[in-house]
């Protein structure tokens, strides 16, 4: 990656364009990955984007290196169902040419330091389909334990939970 570091920065709503073209790189490159089709996304107004990232009850955390975002990562602050001590982990990608350099993980670890910080965080989820071994095995070297199975109608997910004893089990990266 040369002179350029990699950087892992929080979006705020005027950064709705990056968001949408790194979602929609997502989308495209690891479709099996994201329950949200590249024609769903493509479909969505410029406003849903900004709304995104202006929501108070989701973040949203960008890699950025060699002048563009190139990974994300991102977490809703309560179940689907509505509890508000779960934070459900989404969105998690990283551009293909930047894969197996660590930017998965220094994302993921960004976003569990600062669920960290939030007390009534008490349990972190995340889907994963089990072909995405990197993916799994990442989640798993961080301290997520598989806790059940779903079928989203496309194919078995795994559930992942990571508990708030174990949300500083990895090295803390800076």
């Amino acid at each position: 990656m040369g002179e350029d570091p990699v950087r892992i920065a929080l979006l705020q709503a005027e950064d709705w364009r990056e968001l949408r073209a790194i979602r929609l790189e997502a989308f495209s490159q690891s479709p099996a990955a994201f329950s949200t089709t590249l024609a769903e996304a493509l479909a969505r107004p410029d406003d849903d984007w900004r709304q995104r990232l202006a929501a108070a009850r989701s973040i949203h955390l960008a890699a950025r290196g060699e002048g563009r975002v190139i990974g994300l990562a991102g977490a809703h602050l309560e179940s689907d169902e509505g509890d508000q001590t779960v934070a459900v982990v989404f969105g998690m990608y990283v551009s293909e040419a930047f894969r197996g350099r660590g930017i998965g993980r220094l994302l993921l670890q960004a976003l569990l330091d600062r669920l960290q910080a939030m007390p009534r965080i008490e349990t972190v989820r995340l889907w994963v389909r089990p072909s995405q071994r990197p993916a799994l095995r990442l989640y798993e070297s961080l301290g997520f334990r598989i806790d059940g199975e779903a079928d989203d109608g496309s194919g078995r997910e795994l559930i992942m939970d990571l508990q708030r004893p174990r949300f500083r089990t990895a090295t803390n990266l800076d």
